[in-house]
């Protein structure tokens, strides 16, 4: 019984997503820079990341000055 729980837990560790971060290219092909969440492009339906909540569900947001978008994955 304790190895099928410990199975359970892990499979569900593996879905539960984790935000990976990807850097938004700018038209030229560099960064977008930035200072603040609000001052990265957006796309219809995308969301403004605003906690660290936010960063389970897809959306933007100014890390190490450059605009980045989280996007839920697979823990690993």
């Amino acid at each position: 019984m304790r190895a099928c729980v410990s199975t359970v837990v892990l499979l569900l560790a593996g879905c539960f997503p984790c935000p990976q971060p990807r850097v938004l290219p700018a038209p030229d092909g560099g960064v977008i820079a930035c200072t603040r969440n609000q001052d990265c492009p957006t796309e219809n339906g995308t969301l403004v990341c605003t906690q660290t909540q936010d960063r389970l569900y897809e959306c933007i947001a100014c890390e190490a000055n450059r605009c980045v978008r989280f996007v839920p994955e697979a823990c690993r």
